[in-house]
């Protein structure tokens, strides 16, 4: 999947030029800190997911000849890959709080110091108060004004209350309930997917819609691109659930098994089940993908099951 390695250069290249133009000839020595911690964050390693999943759907739409371009316009792939790198913006956002002692407690992030213990919990929270405010400011600076009302209304949804923070509030609550004995398997199940429908399925699926605008999707085009992004946001964190349990520590560069007693499928469901989960929603990508005749759709769905961090 040669594909990925070159998109990710791409957007790796396009995210160091944000913060090289990222300046002004007044910060003093406490912004140009910060700045410095941002921009630890969001270059933290990472496989760009969001974008590049972004950057494909914006391809589909773009290469089909047969659909109507939207009257709204439509812009570069320049472009395209400046305004998901917002979505990439949100994702450092939320692991920087993610790390957090209130919150996960972990030190180490893809094998490197965490940025509340590089830089200490005070930046890191203005780091990821930063990040969230410069994700949306890149989007007003990079994507067509006719879209813009509509791309931040999507970006803003997927982030909150009713995205991947409310996600991120489920899942704070969902161990406390877990350990209730009247909870039963397939409530705690139901529960848990709407948890990571939110937390970690909600940028995928923003990433997704926001390519398939800015390709100039039509209806039925898009409505087949949110739900091969559903399916593989799911898929997503049920995989990172079976690394936790199965992974090797140096290669995912994280503490392994810290979530098993607490929450997550390979708790509730059981190794067996977790894997077959996976490779139900995974199908049901892929064969969404081949509807979006896209093989580098089906590429990445593949990825996400064989990948090892």
């Amino acid at each position: 999947m040669d594909f990925l390695e070159k998109y990710k250069a791409e957007i790796d290249l396009e995210l160091n030029k944000l913060f090289e133009n990222y300046t002004l000839s007044n910060f003093g020595a406490a912004e140009e800190t910060l700045k410095e911690a941002m921009h630890y964050a969001a270059t933290l390693g990472g496989k760009r997911i969001r974008p590049i999943l972004g950057l494909l759907c914006f391809e589909i739409c773009q290469d089909d000849k047969t659909a109507p371009e939207r009257s709204r316009g439509l812009t570069t792939r320049e472009d395209t890959i400046r305004s998901l790198l917002s979505v990439e913006l949100i994702h450092a956002f939320s692991l920087v709080h993610d790390d957090l002692p209130a919150m996960d407690n972990d030190e180490l992030r893809r094998g490197k110091p965490s940025v509340w213990k590089k830089f200490g919990e005070e930046v890191a929270i203005l780091v990821g108060d930063a990040l969230q405010t410069l994700a949306f400011e890149n989007l007003a600076s990079s994507a067509p004004k006719n879209l813009l009302p509509e791309l931040v209304q999507i970006l803003a949804e997927g982030t909150g209350l009713r995205g991947m923070t409310g996600g991120q509030a489920r899942d704070l609550s969902f161990e406390k309930n877990l350990l209730s004995p009247e909870i039963s398997r397939g409530l705690a199940l139901d529960d848990l997917i709407e948890t990571h429908k939110k937390k970690t399925g909600s940028l995928i699926l923003v990433a997704a819609k926001m390519g398939g605008i800015l390709g100039g999707s039509d209806s039925e085009k898009l409505d087949l691109i949110e739900q091969y992004a559903e399916n593989i946001g799911l898929a997503f964190q049920i995989k990172d659930d079976l690394l936790d349990f199965e992974g090797d520590a140096k290669t995912l560069g994280k503490e392994t098994q810290k979530d098993f007693d607490k929450k997550g499928f390979v708790k509730i469901l059981g190794l067996y089940d977790s894997k077959k989960m996976l490779n139900d929603l995974i199908e049901k990508a892929t064969s969404l993908a081949v509807k979006l005749q896209s093989k580098k759709l089906e590429d990445l769905s593949r990825f996400i099951t064989d990948r090892k961090k």
